[in-house]
């Protein structure tokens, strides 16, 4: 039974790595953030009571080993906190990120500066990330210069 849960907490070390790779690479392809906005946190919350709540719970039955118990409960908190949620969005000096999808503007297939948003397609689907009124001339000739005339037919 001690060897799943060394097994999982290793599955665990390797979701944090994952994420904190994904972190890494996002913040490479957005650079600077010129506007974001975050998305519900509330269940981030709810988790981390719902963890600890556990883990005080397993380690006061004292049935399964300590350590790797720990260890998992940690690492899997950690997953939780490192993980994008989907509802964050972020336009930044060089791309854009939308959840844990982030991309350059160099690598946007289309694009669309509609009311308060800049919608893009990457992959076949579309995305939008919330841009200011104020930013979005800015934006424009960021985008232009990066992509060139990849403006969707469906313009402003």
């Amino acid at each position: 039974m001690e060897w799943t849960l060394w097994w999982a907490a290793g599955g665990a070390g390797l979701a944090c790595l994952t994420h904190a790779m994904a972190r890494i690479r996002a913040r490479k392809r957005v650079g600077e953030i010129l506007c974001s906005s975050v998305g519900a946190r509330g269940w981030r919350l709810v988790y981390r009571c719902a963890v600890a709540g556990v883990l005080v719970w397993t380690l006061l039955l004292g049935v399964l080993p300590w350590l790797p118990v720990a260890l998992l409960f940690l690492l899997s908190a950690l997953v939780v906190t490192l993980s994008f949620p989907s509802g964050d969005q972020a336009c930044g000096a060089l791309g854009v990120r939308s959840g844990s999808w982030a991309f350059s503007y160099s690598e946007l297939e289309e694009w669309r500066l509609t009311g308060e948003h800049l919608r893009f397609r990457h992959g076949g689907g579309w995305r939008a990330v919330r841009v200011p009124g104020p930013l979005q001339v800015a934006l424009r000739s960021r985008l232009e210069a990066a992509v060139g005339d990849t403006e969707s037919r469906f313009k402003r």
